[in-house]
Order: C-alpha cells, then structure tokens, then sequence
C-alpha cells in the first residue's frame, strides 16, 4: 500500500482524510521499540526495517564490524600458535641441556625427517655439513649420515648433539670404521672413540661452540685417518 505524507492523528488518518499504511504504523512501532535498546545493542549496529512493510526488521551488524571480528579471531589463533611454538622451543632446550632421553628421541626422529634436505649440500665444498658413511651392524647396508665434522691432527671430530646412542654412531663403532666427506673429498677413518666434548670443543668455530653450550652437547667422536 502507498503511503501518503501527513501527519498522523490518534484516528489513524493524516489531515488529508487518507489513512495511513498499516504496515507503515507497525514498522514505526518497531523502531519506536527497538531504539530503547540501543545503547545496550551498541552504535555499530544497524536497523534493517521488513521489507513487506510488516513486523519483522531487526537489527544487524555491518558487514565492517564483522570484518573485524574475523580479524580479532585471526590474529588470536596467530597469536596462540607463535605461543605454542615458542613454548616447544623451551622445552626442547631445557630437554637438550638436561640430556633428557624423550626430548633427545624426538630430536633424532626430526633429524631423521630432515635428512634429505640436508644431504642436498653436505659434503660439499663451501658446505658447513659433513657425511659419515657407515655400515648397518644389523642390515649390512650403507648409509649417510650429515654431520658437524672438523679436522683434527689426522682425524675429524664429529659433535654428538643427541648423544652417543644415535644410530650411525653405534654402527661407526661396531664396525670400527667408516668414511668422512667433507669439502667435496672422502676420507677413509677408524679408530672411533666417544671423548667428552670439553677435550674438543676448542677445535671447533666460535659458533659451534655458543651451539654446543647453547644445547649442552657433551660429547664427541674422534676417528682417525686410516693407514693407507
């Protein structure tokens, strides 16, 4: 129904003699209604009228406010998740300096995942990693293993930063040798030993060294040149 311009008496006509739209009264009744809630709803908030001219509008929020919303939640789940992170890198590193076993088995389990990435530029000239082949003591196949080797008087010494019970270590030492690539040559070794790692640590790089006290390593292999 139109709705003619007027000013509505108590009879429901405006001073033309035309009554007003039925749906016009109910819809001023609404708003009438809803305004006294506003400060509560908040000013961000919107009255969307019916559009059958009927009871039914309400109130709705903006498409703005609901963009920041999304981006409160975003930037908490963001939060929370740098949080965790942080928090796991803790325990990872007190774990390390406590030479705890649960903490050193999964350090070897993400090596273990992160050793094709490794092996890309190991051994390599200009690469900071090593490689030690070696002889399964229970399969008798070969693998390689990335490592932090230095050279020393007619040897390497390779930090142990999981410990002596790795796998490639306990394999090194059951056969008695291996071989060391590093810089683009490969060294035949044997003689392994476990030495503390405060006898060695002097033969490695200064950043080496702020690592090995940074994770508590403390120990390390020593293999020697073999005769040829």
């Amino acid at each position: 129904m139109p709705h003619f311009v007027g000013q509505v008496g108590r009879s429901g006509r405006d001073r033309s003699g035309h009554y007003a739209a039925v749906g016009d009264r109910s819809q001023e009744r609404n708003v009438v209604q809803c305004s006294r809630h506003l400060p509560r709803l908040g000013a961000k908030e919107t009255f969307v009228p019916s559009k059958t001219g009927l009871a039914g509008g309400g109130w709705r929020q903006s498409s703005g406010d609901w963009k920041l919303r999304m981006h409160s939640r975003l930037r908490a789940i963001f939060g929370s998740l740098v949080l965790a992170l942080v928090l796991l890198g803790v325990v990872f590193l007190l774990g390390m300096r406590r030479r705890s076993d649960a903490v050193l088995n999964a350090g070897r389990r993400a090596t273990r995942v992160m050793r094709p990435v490794a092996m890309r530029s190991a051994g390599t000239e200009g690469a900071s990693a090593s490689v030690v082949t070696h002889l399964g003591r229970m399969t008798g196949r070969s693998y390689e293993t990335p490592v932090v080797a230095v050279q020393h008087d007619d040897g390497f010494l390779i930090a142990l930063p999981y410990g002596p019970r790795t796998d490639w270590l306990q394999n090194v030492l059951a056969a008695g040798s291996a071989s060391v690539r590093t810089k683009g040559a490969t060294y035949v070794v044997d003689r392994p030993e476990v030495i503390p790692m405060a006898e060695a640590t002097r033969h490695f790089g200064p950043k080496e060294q702020r690592l090995h006290r940074r994770f508590g390593v403390d120990s390390c292999l020593w293999v020697h040149q073999a005769a040829t």
